[in-house]
């Protein structure tokens, strides 16, 4: 039994401990306040896990994601179906973790180490994984501290939480596991029932009744956060900042040290399952944060750094170390724990700690607000979320309007906010996102979902992706499935609508070309104008699963050298590449796309690759195997070309055909130098580069956007350049919100100089650069 003062002495101070943790927590995470849908990358997979919700979709068959049915636990995504039990749960957890560090920190009887702890808590508790991790930790550390029957009730309440919440964010099921095993391990060491793990699995059974979700469907949902989860650590990494890494790791060894050390100085005085069983609770706990935090290497380091801070704070602040020499060590720790958490803040939003303060009486006031309409009017409550749900929604059809479609639609880019805005018939594929197709069993579910009879009627096209990737990598494996059951519909501003073909089209895939090599040697492509995809199988060495299991394995790249002299280095994802993408030409943009799957990849403007290298790592083979297998797959441009055709595709090409000079001269970035509806984007300031030939007459159009200075938009003008070096051949300056005459398409027209091969076309702003939407619609030499 562990040494702790008699509950009638410390009663009132855990009171005065669960209150003020309880405030400080509810008002950090305002549980009560839910968010509307809203635009964006993250925003979107949160609404679209919301939107499976509300439509009944299944979780682990229909959508496979790192968040569950109940995400908004996490997210605080409001969705209407499960708005109150998210909201009842979510308070439950707020309560859950003041009760259980309440207790914790009220055991040894001292009231100054009670306050201490609930402010440095209130310091630490940055990240909203870390309190969902702390539930099932707390529970086990709570159960270690007090191993009677008394602390069953909390540490039941935690299993039942831990449960509930695997359905809102899986990484922290495995801590669950973990902790309720071994508290039911000392149970059963007691002659007690071992209840924990028990209980855990009736909160999962809970948590899919909550969300609608039939209860048979958790075996294909565990099995479907395996999978995402199997394959985070290579496909979502991002570079690792040496000192931070090394300085969490040194903190938390030095953390397991003591642990294991005040463990060995107590041996006989403590049952030893639970010197262990603390120890190791701990430490699963901390690698989970290691791998949820430091593995993607931005601002997840917050859920690294936080929870770390916090589990030494529960622990220095325990009655089992309170007045040891332990504590003198700990707490110092936990300050330095959360420095780097408030700089990664700083750096990227300019937020200090005392900003905090400054909002604490708008805080106290919403969330009262807020509290006292759940509790004793929940209709007003939920009506609320309602009215700014439908408000973020008309706002997002205003900004990205979408065609009305009659039929159901799902989009390629991370955008799925904008179609559930548009009121359209979403309906996503398995991974949501393209980013997350990163698997081989991952890539077949979506294969299987565009193949099979519940593929959408309409597609929404844009390539691109995240961290560097091939811009052909967003779904890039399906692609050739996409040429041949899809056919271009409608292009808007930013993308290609695609609609079902009445039948898919035969004989897309021409040849395989399979080359044998080695990590850092050059790969000729085959010399073909149609499009080529290639697939990279990449087998990891045994020290390359480890370090995957472990952390991560090192990034790996592939660098394209272009027919126009140019390289392209990009991300490339194992786990993807062994089932492709579209290597050539370069697919950047939507019309460069509706080109190559319309037939057209001979066009002149695009970039064709002709060799490739993969590396991956400091030294090849050490991760990965030397030996890897490149397969090159030709596609059939005439069974494209002839399965393709109308209007959009030609307006498309003559088009391109006015400003073809600029596109072959210029590379496109897919933002402030890009193809619109007018011609070429070149967002102010820009230089184009553009050959001439001497003595020849050169006409140029070129204009603002609408949208720079309609409909909000307030660009205060452009002034449009023809410049040899630094001699003005042609200016205008347009101010198309003040000028009427400025609006629209305009044109100059000079001559070039004798000795002139090269001149560059280029916008500046005047006083500002917002809105300045400039491009150029057409080159024409005489």
């Amino acid at each position: 039994m562990l040494k702790t003062s008699a509950p009638g002495k410390t009663w009132w101070i855990a009171a005065v401990g669960f209150l003020l943790l309880f405030v400080s927590l509810y008002l950090k995470f305002q549980p009560l306040a839910l968010h509307p849908v809203r635009s964006g990358l993250d925003p979107s997979w949160q609404a679209a896990l919301a939107y499976g919700v509300e439509h009944h979709l299944l979780f682990g068959t229909d959508l496979v994601f790192t968040g569950g049915p109940l995400s908004s636990l996490y997210t605080q995504q409001f969705e209407p179906i499960t708005a109150f039990a998210v909201a009842i749960i979510s308070l439950g957890i707020v309560a859950f973790v003041a009760l259980a560090l309440g207790l914790l920190f009220s055991a040894s009887g001292n009231v100054l180490s009670m306050i201490s702890g609930w402010v440095l808590v209130s310091i630490c508790m940055i990240s909203k994984d870390t309190l969902l991790l702390l539930v099932p930790l707390l529970g086990a550390l709570y159960g270690f501290e007090n191993d009677s029957k008394r602390g069953l009730p909390v540490t039941i309440a935690g299993a039942y939480l831990s449960g509930i919440l695997a359905l809102a964010k899986f990484s922290t099921f495995p801590v669950s596991i973990l902790a309720m095993l071994l508290l039911d391990v000392v149970a059963v060491r007691r002659r007690r029932v071992p209840l924990h793990f028990l209980v855990m699995v009736a909160g999962l059974y809970t948590g899919l009744f909550i969300s609608g979700q039939p209860l048979a469907q958790l075996p294909a949902f565990l099995v479907a956060s395996l999978q995402v989860s199997g394959g985070y650590s290579s496909a979502m990494s991002l570079s690792v900042f040496v000192a931070d890494l090394a300085i969490w790791l040194a903190i938390a060894a030095v953390f397991i040290v003591v642990l294991l050390r005040d463990a060995a100085s107590r041996a006989g005085s403590i049952p030893y399952d639970i010197l262990i069983a603390r120890p190791l609770v701990i430490a699963g706990f901390l690698f989970i944060a290691f791998k949820a935090g430091l593995v993607r290497h931005d601002l997840h380091t917050l859920i690294s750094w936080s929870a770390l801070a916090m589990v030494i704070t529960a622990v220095g602040f325990s009655a089992s170390y309170v007045g040891t020499r332990w504590k003198k060590l700990l707490i110092p720790m936990a300050c330095v724990c959360i420095m780097p958490s408030y700089a990664a803040l700083y750096v990227a939003y300019k937020m200090l700690p005392s900003e905090n303060i400054r909002t604490l009486p708008q805080q106290i006031s919403e969330g009262l607000v807020r509290g006292r309409e759940f509790l004793f009017q929940p209709t007003v409550w939920l009506d609320k979320l309602k009215g700014e749900n439908a408000a973020s929604l008309a706002a997002i059809r205003q900004k990205t309007p979408l065609p009305a479609l009659n039929g159901s639609v799902d989009i390629i880019q991370s955008e799925q906010s904008d179609v559930i805005g548009n009121g359209l018939d979403y309906r996503p594929r398995p991974t949501v996102q393209e980013y997350t197709s990163y698997t081989p069993e991952l890539i077949e579910r979506v294969r299987a979902f565009y193949d099979g009879p519940e593929a959408p009627e309409y597609l929404i096209m844009a390539p691109g992706s995240i961290d560097g990737r091939h811009p052909a990598s967003a779904e890039g494996a399906l692609w050739p499935l996409f040429f041949a059951r899809y056919e271009p519909f409608i292009e808007t501003d930013r993308q290609i609508i695609l609609r079902k073909r009445p039948t898919a089209v035969s004989g897309v895939k021409k040849q395989d070309i399979e080359v044998q090599t080695e990590l850092g040697q050059d790969v000729q492509l085959p010399k073909t104008d149609n499009p080529i995809m290639i697939a990279v199988d990449m087998r990891p060495t045994l020290l390359g699963r480890l370090a995957e299991l472990i952390y991560r394995p090192p990034m790996s790249e592939i660098s394209v050298n272009y027919s126009d002299g140019s390289t392209g280095v990009y991300r490339l994802i194992p786990g993807m590449a062994g089932d492709g993408f579209l290597v050539s030409p370069l697919v950047v943009d939507p019309v460069a796309y509706l080109k190559v799957s319309s037939g057209h990849s001979d066009y002149p403007d695009l970039r064709h690759a002709q060799s490739v290298k993969i590396k991956s790592g400091v030294r090849h083979g050490l991760f990965y195997q030397s030996a890897i297998t490149v397969t090159f797959t030709e596609l059939d441009k005439d069974v494209l070309r002839k399965a393709s055709g109308g209007p959009i595709i030609e307006n498309a090409l003559l088009r391109d055909e006015k400003i073809l000079p600029l596109l072959r001269a210029n590379a496109l970035n897919g933002a402030t130098v890009s193809r619109v509806p007018e011609g070429l984007l070149a967002h102010a300031p820009a230089v184009l580069r553009l050959p001439v030939t001497p003595s020849s007459k050169l006409s140029l159009s070129f204009g603002i956007r609408p949208g720079g200075w309609q409909d909000g938009g307030h660009t205060d003008g452009v002034c449009f350049f023809a410049r040899n070096g630094k001699q003005a051949l042609a200016q205008r300056c347009l101010d198309p919100a003040a000028v009427e005459a400025d609006r629209g398409e305009q044109t100059e027209s000079f001559a070039v100089p004798a000795d002139v091969h090269e001149i560059t076309l280029e916008t500046e702003c005047k006083a500002g650069c917002a809105w300045d939407w400039s491009y150029w619609s057409s080159v024409a030499e005489k």
